[in-house]
């Protein structure tokens, strides 16, 4: 049996306002194309199929779309879990009747924690959870930590697999020793929540998800990645997916190519523009400005040379070597006071005082209603 593991979709996400809809359209679209290419026999999604627990219209569409054309048009079944960004009520919703139509989802930390059988292959499903919920499993037991949890749950696992299988588990977790991303703030804010590679020994293959960034912290044990970088300290990351051969247990991966990447150009505002006009650029871009900050005026001159600008980092004229980030977005939010505001800051280094603000304003109201000093 062939298993393609994926996770992280995080449908729905956007990166300083900019939706990645489109891009994850195409992920889908490569992944549905590597299932019957790869003669893929069943596809796990380790978690985080949205990036919200109340996903939008548009992100659910995407993910109906994509299970439909695996389970339908590719007739390949599928294990999907929540993750800590998914609804687990609503995605699990109608579960028994999905799972006529090749489609196993489990949100909350089920009863029977053998999602699938087929042949020789148990899959087992370990959703995220709360340490209460374990606890409420197991009273008997003294759990105190997330690491004590899951080897709980696996230590069950273990008590009634089949040993004549080859066993599969899916699990939404964050392993000890692992690299993080920029874009892994879960991960990041649940340090407490970090479990041992070793609480997985016997498993033949451990699909996890949490983590965007594609490793095996264990010879067995991997993450798959996110199918697309979710911020800029990943543009150097290959995304992919990883295939599990369950007769030869070899496993690899395949990378995914996005029509648009994220990108870095750093350099000073010269340079910038220089290679603007040299290499033309329509990827989602963040510049990084060395040699002075990173004003409104900046930003426009940027976004003329590069449409897919997100944002612009520099020099603080106020504080010694800073670092300061303006986004596009900042344009159409600002309102004239805080457009006085920057200006001041960018290019004198003060702060307007009330009386200069209201009379920015009063002049501002006079040339709108076409007064004397229009």
């Amino acid at each position: 049996m062939r298993i393609l593991h994926t996770s992280d979709w995080h449908l729905g996400l956007s990166l300083h306002h900019r939706s990645f809809i489109e891009e994850q359209r195409d992920c889908i679209r490569q992944i549905v194309n590597l299932v019957q290419e790869e003669k893929i026999d069943i596809v796990v999604v380790s978690g985080d199929i949205f990036d919200s627990r109340v996903a939008s219209s548009e992100a659910i569409a995407l993910y109906s779309s994509a299970v439909t054309q695996i389970c339908q048009e590719c007739d390949t079944e599928m294990v999907v879990i929540a993750g800590n960004h998914d609804g687990a009520a609503r995605l699990s919703s109608c579960s028994t009747l999905l799972a006529r139509s090749g489609l196993y989802v489990t949100g909350k930390l089920p009863q029977n924690l053998l999602s699938y059988r087929k042949e020789d292959v148990e899959i087992f499903a370990i959703p995220y959870f709360h340490i209460d919920e374990v606890r409420s499993r197991y009273p008997q037991r003294r759990i105190d930590s997330y690491e004590m949890a899951m080897k709980c749950l696996c230590e069950e696992i273990r008590s009634i697999w089949s040993p004549s299988c080859r066993h599969v588990l899916v699990a939404h977790a964050y392993v000890t020793g692992t690299q993080l991303s920029e874009s892994d703030h879960a991960a990041l804010l649940g340090g407490a929540q970090q479990v041992s590679v070793q609480v997985f020994e016997g498993f033949d293959y451990v699909a996890l998800g949490h983590l965007h960034r594609p490793q095996q912290p264990g010879e067995q044990v991997c993450y798959s990645g996110s199918p697309f970088p979710y911020s800029f300290g990943e543009v150097e990351q290959d995304k992919s997916v990883s295939i599990y051969d369950t007769i030869s247990g070899e496993i690899h991966r395949i990378t995914l190519h996005a029509p648009k990447r994220l990108c870095v150009i750093s350099g000073t505002l010269q340079e910038v523009l220089e290679k603007a006009v040299q290499e033309p650029l329509e990827d989602y871009i963040k510049v990084e400005i060395t040699d002075q900050p990173a004003g409104l005026e900046v930003l426009e001159i940027l976004r003329r040379d590069y449409p897919n600008l997100l944002c612009v980092t520099g020099k603080s004229v106020l504080t010694d070597g800073e670092q300061i980030t303006l986004t596009v977005e900042e344009i159409e939010t600002l309102s004239p006071q805080h457009v006085l505001e920057k200006f001041c800051q960018e290019t004198a280094g003060y702060e307007p005082s009330p009386q200069q603000t209201e009379w920015f304003c009063k002049a501002l109201a006079e040339v709108e209603n076409g007064g004397d000093l229009q």
